[in-house]
């Protein structure tokens, strides 16, 4: 399995279906809502990885370019994201996934993205609400809807989204310390299954805490 289908097409009997399988598909809703009947746009990609979600633009870029600290063959250009090797007004569209809790300076990094990109160009964006700490990678940050919000302060227009209720973010967590054995798949699956179904059940998630698993932001230059 390829590291994008595990990001975007993940599999029932992962660990982390549940934060992968919603992140997926709010992503793409809303790509495909932001871009409606958009085409030739100039399309930045900070911090893409392997650009799990690359093919959610197919057919609305004449320009993809892929910026990561790491060198690999999906990387065009090697930076971080609080110094852009890249000129004033230069991209229509800025996506970001999961990246700014490993930045040590997430305001610089959204400032960066400001300048970079044109008039009316769109940021979309994803972060970590609630997660477990990665020590290996760098973690950092944590936000809310009102922390997200104020990061995005200096765009136009701010629409943030919920990815992930209440109970899918309790089921979420549990589900990373279910061992990672062979016994162990038959609960993996089930608590998957009960976590997806049961956070489409508004009145559910309405009596419980506001424990969102992560958000996603669309902000209009």
């Amino acid at each position: 399995m390829s590291f994008v289908d595990y990001r975007k097409n993940p599999r029932i009997t992962q660990f982390d279906y549940l934060t992968l399988k919603k992140l997926s598909e709010l992503l793409r809703i809303n790509i495909e809502r932001a871009l409606k009947n958009k085409t030739d746009l100039r399309v930045l990609d900070l911090g893409c990885g392997n650009k799990p979600y690359r093919a959610y633009f197919d057919g609305k870029y004449s320009l993809y370019i892929g910026i990561d600290p790491s060198p690999r063959d999906s990387v065009e250009i090697i930076a971080v994201g609080e110094w852009l090797p890249l000129r004033d007004e230069t991209f229509d569209v800025c996506i970001m996934t999961q990246v700014l809790e490993h930045v040590e300076s997430p305001y610089l990094v959204i400032k960066e993205v400001h300048r970079t990109l044109r008039r009316n160009g769109i940021l979309i964006l994803s972060i970590p609400g609630i997660w477990p700490v990665n020590k290996e990678n760098g973690d950092y940050w944590r936000w809310t809807d009102q922390g997200l919000k104020r990061l995005l302060g200096n765009f136009s227009r701010v629409k943030i989204s919920e990815c992930g209720g209440p109970a899918l973010t309790m089921i979420q967590l549990l589900l990373t310390y279910v061992p990672k054995t062979r016994a162990s798949l038959i609960i993996t699956v089930i608590l998957n299954f009960v976590g997806y179904v049961i956070d489409k059940a508004r009145t559910v998630n309405a009596r419980l805490p506001r424990l969102i698993l992560n958000y996603i932001g669309v902000a209009t230059k």
